[in-house]
């Protein structure tokens, strides 16, 4: 079995030092902050992402329809 191949980011490369992939905490807390609320739910632990959905805190970096990344 062979490993897989290396992707290569395009243009996404250039652009690292402008869009980091990996946040501090402190960012993390900021981006949990601005995130709208969820009405009807503790809003420490739930919140709406970019797109709409409803997420939950503890299930950050995990798969499944209330998980999120950042």
């Amino acid at each position: 079995m062979t490993s897989s191949p290396h992707r290569s980011g395009g243009e996404g490369d250039a652009n690292a030092d402008k869009r980091p992939r990996f946040f501090d905490t402190k960012t993390k807390n900021i981006c949990w902050a601005k995130a709208d609320t969820v009405p009807g739910r503790h809003p420490e632990r739930w919140r709406k992402d970019a797109a709409g959905n409803i997420v939950c805190k503890r299930f950050f970096n995990c798969l499944g329809c209330l998980c999120y990344e950042y």
